[in-house]
């Protein structure tokens, strides 16, 4: 290769970047991935782990409106639940030998 695609090449992929108050556990598992799965190649670890992130983010905010509507139904079940847990007070109808319901229409007093 010649001395200028070298210096591009350099210039355009050779960066530092120095990261400090890192936990030492989490510090040890970064470590430990970026050996495991990008042969200690830091930066595309981290270019990886940010690309996940995003792409989470992204999935949680599409599912956000539907995790919503089945939060609601939930309540409106719990709800229903409820009702159906409720004693049913039983009314007592009371009719004379003619047929005619005592207390009212519906029986009530």
């Amino acid at each position: 290769m010649s001395e200028q695609v070298v210096q591009a090449f350099e210039k355009r992929w050779k960066f530092a970047i120095n990261i400090s108050r890192v936990p030492p556990k989490t510090l040890e598992w970064f470590k430990e991935f970026a050996k495991e799965e990008f042969v200690d190649d830091y930066g595309m670890c981290l270019r990886e782990l940010v690309e996940s992130y995003k792409e989470l983010q992204m999935i949680k905010e599409m599912n956000r409106p539907m995790s919503q509507e089945v939060l609601d139904k939930l309540e409106q079940l719990e709800v229903e639940i409820a009702d159906l847990k409720q004693p049913k007070e039983e009314k007592k109808i009371i009719k004379t030998v003619n047929g005619q319901i005592l207390g009212g229409k519906d029986g009530s007093d």
